[in-house]
């Protein structure tokens, strides 16, 4: 998921586990189909500014290497931490495409009634789900597919949703 925080930064990802003994880190993009990772100079690690050395592109996932992290003891200190990057360093989405950052605090609407927000996005492989904290309280959770993803308006902040009860 890739997530907004209130200093401008951008959750892009998170470090996985090290790979090779010179201090090269397995990463998991949360958009990987934007290529983010492969199109920054710095990234934000714990309030900390790393410099990107390299990154390598693998079947499994990107291969990072950062600047002062130099072997795999290093690198091991790094692994499942979140991963940000400045928010004026995302690039555009492509058409018809958004970062999980632009849908998260989006209201969502059903029968065109407002019943919450996008509190958070799991990623579970094919389809992502959305986690919506409903105005009642309550929590459901709605796959993106076009089978409940009704409408994305971004521009107005909704996401038009059928819900999967109702289905």
């Amino acid at each position: 998921m890739t997530k907004k925080s209130s200093d401008n930064f951008v959750e892009i990802g998170f470090l996985k586990k090290p790979f090779g003994l010179k201090g090269h880190l397995r990463f998991h993009q949360h958009s990987p189909e934007s290529g983010t990772i492969f199109n920054v100079s710095k990234i934000f690690i714990d309030s900390n500014e790393f410099i990107v050395k390299d990154v390598k592109n693998d079947t499994n996932s990107p291969i990072i290497k950062i600047e002062r992290i130099d072997n795999k003891e290093d690198a091991s200190h790094l692994s499942n931490k979140k991963v940000y990057i400045s928010e004026i360093d995302l690039p555009n989405a492509p058409k018809g495409k958004y970062y999980q950052s632009d849908l998260i605090n989006l209201d969502v609407i059903n029968n065109g009634t407002i019943i919450g927000t996008v509190k958070e996005i799991l990623e579970t492989g094919e389809n992502n789900v959305y986690v919506i904290s409903l105005k009642d309280g309550g929590e459901i959770m709605v796959p993106n597919v076009p089978k409940f993803i009704n409408k994305i308006d971004i521009d107005n902040n909704t996401i038009d949703i059928i819900t999967p009860e109702v289905i």
